[in-house]
């Protein structure tokens, strides 16, 4: 007697074949010739009831693996750590989120677009060494364009460096839309190295005291491969002139943190400021 995954497979293939006229009920199983009897017949019908019953069952499905734990390792202190890889040696490394905070007409802008210019022409910087010349992409919210290529040629000096690109957006970068179209823009022009002016500016109004005020810095340290330098304001008070405005979060987000002091001289002759390191 066949068993009933042996019958199913031959019913199965009867299916594929036409459907010949029908044989009489206690023949149809049978090759041999011969009527069933009476215990057969009963056999059978159990064995098509097995069959039917398989066919109604749900599809086996594979089970996942047990969660596993997390692949942590070891570190072996006994050998020397990885060197950090600079954009502009000291200053700034690669794949960082960094800040320049001061108050108004401490040059923090001029400083962002003459590292800018330095960092895209591969040239020194007020005597840091940088190693290679990089893709440069300057976001102004602030300046506009006219007076941001004004500033780059007096920075030029009548020499030719590289181009930095730029672009003025149109929309905040709390704007859902905001970081894809900027990752997208980063992968096909190869930027490595992204300047912000500035951050209250391209947050378009949002209140500085939330949490939300960081999510820029918080975005911009997803996107790997990239140095992120944003201009930010310190406090108006001259008892918070050398703190970060807004949300503690800004300050725990930034990898690096530069307070500008106030400057000293005029704008007629030289101005001068220290550019300090408040946070590494």
């Amino acid at each position: 007697m066949s068993s009933a995954p042996d019958l199913l497979a031959r019913l199965q293939a009867n299916d594929a074949r036409p459907s010949p006229t029908p044989a009489p009920a206690a023949l149809r199983l049978w090759d041999s010739g011969e009527a069933a009897g009476p215990e057969e017949i009963a056999e059978e019908a159990d064995l098509v009831a097995q069959v039917e019953s398989l066919k109604r069952a749900p599809p086996h499905r594979v089970r996942s693996p047990p969660p596993r734990g997390f692949p942590i390792k070891a570190l072996d202190l006994t050998r020397d750590p990885e060197p950090i890889a600079w954009v502009v040696h000291g200053l700034f490394a690669e794949d960082s989120v960094n800040l320049l905070v001061g108050a108004p007409g401490s040059l923090k802008t001029w400083t962002l677009q003459s590292l800018g210019m330095a960092i895209a022409s591969g040239e020194p910087w007020l005597g840091f060494p940088i190693d290679r010349p990089r893709n440069v992409l300057l976001l102004d919210w602030e300046s506009g364009e006219h007076r941001v290529h004004r500033r780059l040629h007096l920075l030029a000096r009548g020499q030719e460096p590289e181009a930095v690109n730029y672009y003025r957006p149109t929309c905040s970068m709390q704007a859902p839309e905001f970081w894809p179209m900027l990752r997208q823009t980063i992968e096909e022009n190869g930027i490595t190295v992204v300047l912000i002016d500035s951050l209250a500016a391209g947050s378009n109004g949002i209140v500085e005291n939330t949490v939300e005020a960081a999510r820029p810095l918080v975005e911009a340290g997803r996107i790997d491969g990239v140095t992120f330098i944003f201009i930010h304001h310190s406090g108006k008070s001259d008892a918070d002139a050398a703190k970060v405005r807004g949300s503690s979060n800004i300050r725990a987000q930034a990898d690096t943190i530069y307070h500008f002091s106030k400057p000293e001289g005029s704008q007629a002759t030289e101005l001068r400021c220290a550019m300090i390191l408040d946070k590494a």
